[in-house]
């Protein structure tokens, strides 16, 4: 009788930014969520946070929010497996950073850099966004990389965007 070793299965924790601005906001970050967890295990969520537009101004306010992610999904792969959720929820995107459904970021991967014409990893401007940092100050204040820690209070208090970012919702 031959016994079957265990096949060992990698592992990534990833914080994902969630955003919509087009009516039942709400109802589009539970629906993404939900397919999210069908690609692993959320581990925790952040509230909802109503946002002011970043980029193009001339649009409704978002409702946004940070995932914490459980997948054997590598990096690239999710992407791929996001992009699947966004259009399958019907995401168009005429208009750069313009209204939208739904817009789901990878914004961080635990000790994973990735610099690529199709993916950056961290995200590459995600220190510079309040309504990505405010709701990832409240899963966590130490982003990991290899022995580097950075403090998502740090990079609140060096952000120069302005932008008005309220919680709305703790429980969703």
């Amino acid at each position: 009788m031959k016994l079957k070793l265990k096949e060992t299965v990698e592992m990534y924790k990833y914080h994902l930014s969630l955003g919509s601005n087009i009516e039942p906001r709400l109802g589009h970050l539970k629906q993404a969520a939900r397919q999210l967890n069908d690609l692993g295990s959320i581990l925790a969520k952040s509230s909802i946070f109503a946002t002011s537009p970043w980029g193009f101004k001339d649009q409704p306010e978002f409702y946004n929010a940070i995932l914490y992610l459980k997948s054997r999904y590598s990096p690239v792969h999710l992407l791929e497996k996001i992009k699947e959720i966004e259009y399958g929820m019907g995401r168009q995107s005429p208009v750069r950073w313009g209204p939208r459904i739904i817009d789901i970021d990878i914004i961080w991967c635990e000790s994973i850099r990735i610099h690529e014409a199709s993916l950056s990893v961290p995200h590459p401007r995600f220190h510079e966004r309040r309504f990505v940092l405010e709701p990832l100050r409240e899963l966590t204040d130490a982003l990991h990389m290899n022995d580097e820690i950075i403090r998502v209070s740090d990079l609140l208090l060096n952000c120069t965007d302005q932008s008005t970012v309220q919680k709305i919702a703790a429980a969703w």
